[in-house]
Protein backbone atom coordinates (compact mmCIF):
# COMPACT_ATOMS: atom_id res chain seq x y z
CA UNK A 1 0.00 0.00 0.00
CA UNK A 2 2.92 2.32 0.74
CA UNK A 3 4.44 2.02 -2.62
CA UNK A 4 1.09 2.44 -4.54
CA UNK A 5 0.21 5.71 -2.66
CA UNK A 6 3.65 7.19 -2.95
CA UNK A 7 2.93 6.26 -7.18
CA UNK A 8 -0.34 8.24 -6.81
CA UNK A 9 1.51 10.82 -5.28
CA UNK A 10 4.29 11.08 -7.91
CA UNK A 11 1.33 10.98 -10.77
CA UNK A 12 -0.02 14.52 -9.25
CA UNK A 13 3.13 15.65 -8.78
CA UNK A 14 4.30 14.82 -12.83
CA UNK A 15 0.69 15.89 -14.47
CA UNK A 16 -2.10 17.14 -12.10
CA UNK A 17 -1.06 19.55 -9.83
CA UNK A 18 -3.77 21.79 -10.50
CA UNK A 19 -5.83 19.72 -8.74
CA UNK A 20 -5.13 20.68 -5.56
CA UNK A 21 -7.85 21.86 -3.43
CA UNK A 22 -6.33 24.39 -0.33
CA UNK A 23 -6.82 22.43 2.74
CA UNK A 24 -8.77 25.57 4.14
CA UNK A 25 -11.24 24.31 1.12
CA UNK A 26 -12.12 21.12 3.88
CA UNK A 27 -14.00 20.15 6.39
CA UNK A 28 -13.49 17.04 8.42
CA UNK A 29 -16.44 14.37 8.24
CA UNK A 30 -17.04 12.28 10.65
CA UNK A 31 -19.40 9.89 8.28
CA UNK A 32 -16.60 8.62 6.60
CA UNK A 33 -13.25 9.36 9.11
CA UNK A 34 -11.51 11.82 6.06
CA UNK A 35 -13.01 15.27 4.73
CA UNK A 36 -15.50 16.79 2.67
CA UNK A 37 -15.41 20.53 0.30
CA UNK A 38 -16.72 22.52 2.62
CA UNK A 39 -20.02 24.65 1.92
CA UNK A 40 -21.41 22.14 -0.16
CA UNK A 41 -18.96 22.54 -3.02
CA UNK A 42 -18.60 19.47 -5.68
CA UNK A 43 -15.33 18.15 -6.67
CA UNK A 44 -16.67 19.38 -9.98
CA UNK A 45 -15.97 22.80 -8.83
CA UNK A 46 -12.55 22.84 -8.95
CA UNK A 47 -9.78 21.54 -11.56
CA UNK A 48 -9.95 17.75 -10.95
CA UNK A 49 -7.87 15.07 -12.43
CA UNK A 50 -10.75 13.51 -15.48
CA UNK A 51 -9.76 9.85 -15.41
CA UNK A 52 -11.74 9.45 -18.31
CA UNK A 53 -9.25 12.54 -20.39
CA UNK A 54 -5.58 10.36 -18.91
CA UNK A 55 -3.47 7.55 -20.24
CA UNK A 56 -4.04 4.10 -19.49
CA UNK A 57 -0.87 4.52 -17.74
CA UNK A 58 -1.77 7.39 -15.67
CA UNK A 59 -5.08 5.68 -14.77
CA UNK A 60 -3.68 2.49 -13.87
CA UNK A 61 -1.49 4.10 -11.02
CA UNK A 62 -4.55 5.65 -9.33
CA UNK A 63 -6.78 2.55 -10.03
CA UNK A 64 -4.05 0.33 -8.07
CA UNK A 65 -4.35 2.27 -5.21
CA UNK A 66 -8.47 2.37 -5.08
CA UNK A 67 -8.77 -2.01 -6.38
CA UNK A 68 -6.01 -2.62 -3.11
CA UNK A 69 -8.59 -1.17 -0.56
CA UNK A 70 -11.69 -2.33 -2.25
CA UNK A 71 -10.34 -6.26 -2.21
CA UNK A 72 -9.38 -5.47 1.37
CA UNK A 73 -12.90 -4.35 1.99
CA UNK A 74 -14.75 -7.30 0.20
CA UNK A 75 -12.21 -9.82 -0.45
CA UNK A 76 -10.45 -11.25 -4.22
CA UNK A 77 -13.66 -10.42 -6.20
CA UNK A 78 -13.42 -9.56 -9.73
CA UNK A 79 -13.29 -5.39 -9.96
CA UNK A 80 -13.93 -4.98 -13.72
CA UNK A 81 -17.34 -3.32 -13.13
CA UNK A 82 -15.93 -0.73 -10.90
CA UNK A 83 -12.86 -0.17 -12.93
CA UNK A 84 -14.70 0.67 -15.99
CA UNK A 85 -17.04 3.37 -13.65
CA UNK A 86 -14.02 4.95 -12.15
CA UNK A 87 -12.46 5.00 -15.78
CA UNK A 88 -15.67 6.71 -17.29
CA UNK A 89 -16.56 8.88 -14.71
CA UNK A 90 -13.38 9.19 -12.00
CA UNK A 91 -12.86 12.74 -10.35
CA UNK A 92 -9.93 12.91 -8.12
CA UNK A 93 -8.49 15.84 -5.98
CA UNK A 94 -6.24 16.46 -3.40
CA UNK A 95 -4.75 18.41 -0.37
CA UNK A 96 -2.12 18.53 1.88
CA UNK A 97 -0.54 20.53 4.51
CA UNK A 98 3.36 21.72 4.85
CA UNK A 99 5.60 23.05 7.69
CA UNK A 100 5.82 26.06 6.86
CA UNK A 101 2.58 28.53 4.81
CA UNK A 102 5.54 29.95 1.99
CA UNK A 103 5.71 26.26 0.37
CA UNK A 104 4.41 25.03 -2.80
CA UNK A 105 1.82 22.18 -2.11
CA UNK A 106 4.10 19.85 -3.70
CA UNK A 107 6.22 19.89 -1.16
CA UNK A 108 3.54 18.15 1.30
CA UNK A 109 3.24 15.63 -1.43
CA UNK A 110 4.71 11.44 0.28
CA UNK A 111 7.23 10.75 -2.99
CA UNK A 112 9.06 8.16 -1.15
CA UNK A 113 8.99 5.75 1.59
CA UNK A 114 10.66 8.68 4.32
CA UNK A 115 7.71 10.60 3.16
CA UNK A 116 5.24 8.26 4.59
CA UNK A 117 7.30 7.64 7.61
CA UNK A 118 7.74 11.05 8.73
CA UNK A 119 8.16 13.99 6.11
CA UNK A 120 4.86 14.16 5.26
CA UNK A 121 2.37 16.36 7.97
CA UNK A 122 -0.72 15.47 5.91
CA UNK A 123 -1.83 14.22 2.17
CA UNK A 124 -5.30 13.52 1.60
CA UNK A 125 -6.48 12.16 -2.11
CA UNK A 126 -10.19 11.91 -2.98
CA UNK A 127 -11.35 10.08 -5.83
CA UNK A 128 -15.16 9.59 -6.71
CA UNK A 129 -17.79 8.62 -9.54
CA UNK A 130 -21.71 9.79 -9.00
CA UNK A 131 -22.06 6.52 -7.37
CA UNK A 132 -18.73 5.52 -5.10
CA UNK A 133 -16.29 7.46 -2.90
CA UNK A 134 -13.05 6.79 -2.58
CA UNK A 135 -10.26 8.52 -0.15
CA UNK A 136 -6.79 7.78 0.84
CA UNK A 137 -5.33 9.60 3.68
CA UNK A 138 -2.19 10.15 5.48
CA UNK A 139 -1.73 12.25 8.71
CA UNK A 140 0.34 12.15 11.76
CA UNK A 141 -1.03 10.10 15.00
CA UNK A 142 -1.06 11.73 18.05
CA UNK A 143 0.75 9.06 20.27
CA UNK A 144 4.28 8.39 20.99
CA UNK A 145 5.76 6.00 18.69
CA UNK A 146 9.45 6.40 18.62
CA UNK A 147 11.32 8.64 21.13
CA UNK A 148 12.56 11.26 18.64
CA UNK A 149 9.02 12.06 16.42
CA UNK A 150 5.61 10.89 15.68
CA UNK A 151 4.58 8.55 13.50
CA UNK A 152 2.35 8.90 10.45
CA UNK A 153 -1.08 6.69 10.15
CA UNK A 154 -2.42 5.65 6.64
CA UNK A 155 -5.49 4.80 5.57
CA UNK A 156 -8.21 4.54 2.89
CA UNK A 157 -11.55 3.79 2.27
CA UNK A 158 -13.67 2.93 -0.88
CA UNK A 159 -17.87 3.66 0.01
CA UNK A 160 -20.79 3.57 -1.93
CA UNK A 161 -22.36 6.91 -1.17
CA UNK A 162 -25.84 6.34 -0.58
CA UNK A 163 -23.93 4.56 2.70
CA UNK A 164 -22.79 7.72 3.81
CA UNK A 165 -25.13 9.72 6.66
CA UNK A 166 -25.69 12.97 7.46
CA UNK A 167 -23.04 13.82 10.80
CA UNK A 168 -26.14 13.90 12.70
CA UNK A 169 -27.57 10.56 11.54
CA UNK A 170 -24.65 8.89 13.52
CA UNK A 171 -25.89 9.54 16.75
CA UNK A 172 -28.33 8.67 19.17
CA UNK A 173 -31.39 11.48 19.24
CA UNK A 174 -33.77 12.50 22.05
CA UNK A 175 -36.52 10.04 20.54
CA UNK A 176 -33.96 6.91 19.98
CA UNK A 177 -33.51 6.90 24.13
CA UNK A 178 -37.23 6.61 24.80
CA UNK A 179 -37.58 3.49 22.61
CA UNK A 180 -36.96 0.18 24.63
CA UNK A 181 -34.37 -2.25 23.09
CA UNK A 182 -32.95 0.79 20.91
CA UNK A 183 -29.18 0.64 21.27
CA UNK A 184 -29.95 4.50 21.77
CA UNK A 185 -32.08 3.59 25.01
CA UNK A 186 -30.90 5.87 27.86
CA UNK A 187 -29.50 3.02 30.11
CA UNK A 188 -27.10 2.27 27.24
CA UNK A 189 -24.12 4.50 26.28
CA UNK A 190 -23.00 3.94 23.27
CA UNK A 191 -24.26 5.43 19.74
CA UNK A 192 -26.19 3.62 17.53
CA UNK A 193 -23.69 3.51 14.12
CA UNK A 194 -26.63 3.15 10.89
CA UNK A 195 -23.63 3.10 7.93
CA UNK A 196 -21.46 -0.21 7.62
CA UNK A 197 -18.17 1.76 6.30
CA UNK A 198 -15.62 -0.31 4.95
CA UNK A 199 -12.50 1.02 6.61
CA UNK A 200 -8.75 -0.23 6.10
CA UNK A 201 -6.11 0.88 8.37
CA UNK A 202 -2.47 0.65 7.67
CA UNK A 203 0.71 1.65 10.03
Amino acid sequence: SVELLVACANELQKSSLSSFVPLNKWESFSSTGGFKLKNDKKIENFAYVDFKSISDDSFSVYWSMIEYTLKFARGNEPTDREKEVFRSDGKAVWTTSTHHSSMPPSEGLPLDEDDIRSNTNFFYLRIETENFLFYVMVNQLFTVVSETEPGNHLHSMFIKKNLIKNEGDHYCSAEDGKVWGNLCYKYNSAPSWKVPLQLLCLR
